[in-house]
């Protein structure tokens, strides 16, 4: 006997047989995240990706990633250059 069905990747689709529970979930705060440092701690790109999966399976929807240290380096984007001059130490 299965006590719980759910189709392949469709969790809002489950559906527990012969109990008599109703479960209402939702989180205390809108948002769940962390924050990632790959200006002063180098992370491989795997790595990264793999933290974006996780943040996906325990339902995290906000990703806080610090690129840059403007102290350091600043960063020079070709989309947006002007964005570099308001760096401690802008070229």
């Amino acid at each position: 006997m299965q006590a719980i069905r759910c189709p392949r990747h469709k969790t809002s689709q489950c559906a527990l047989k012969n109990l008599p529970l109703i479960v209402k979930d939702q989180p205390a705060f809108s948002y769940r995240g962390l924050m990632i440092d790959s200006s002063r701690h180098f992370l491989p790109v795997k790595l990264i990706y793999e933290t974006i999966d996780a943040m996906m399976y325990n339902k995290m929807n906000i990703l806080h990633w610090h690129i840059v240290d403007e102290d350091s380096f600043p960063l020079i984007l070709d989309s947006h250059p002007e964005i570099a001059k308001y760096a401690a130490y802008s070229p």
